[in-house]
């Protein structure tokens, strides 16, 4: 039996799986319900503990705001969601790609 429904964040994703920071902090490695869109890191989301470790994702949340990049076809894949910050850093060695920096702060 899972344990009732609560809110948390997504903090990490791998694969299949996605890890879901809960509301004291704890960190529950879940599996996402196969009707839902893909949930990616910052997304809000209803979620239900299985056991002492893991959990399921029932319910994604609306996003306020999307961070994504072009792939390979053109599309925008996101990348981070709900994002209120982002900070940019660029090493200076190797030599800076003008370029590269431009992208970052089009995509930001």
């Amino acid at each position: 039996m899972y344990g009732p429904e609560q809110p948390g964040l997504i903090i990490g994703h791998y694969g299949a799986s996605v890890d879901v920071e809960a509301d004291d902090g704890q960190i529950f490695r879940c599996q996402q319900r196969q009707n839902l869109d893909p949930v990616i890191a910052g997304d809000k989301v209803i979620w239900q503990v299985v056991d002492k470790h893991s959990g399921v994702v029932n319910k994604l949340l609306p996003r306020t705001s999307v961070l994504g990049r072009p792939d390979k076809r053109g599309q925008i894949k996101p990348i981070a969601a709900n994002v209120d910050q982002v900070f940019i850093v660029i090493a200076l060695k190797p030599k800076i790609i003008d370029s590269l920096l431009d992208s970052y702060l089009v995509a930001a």
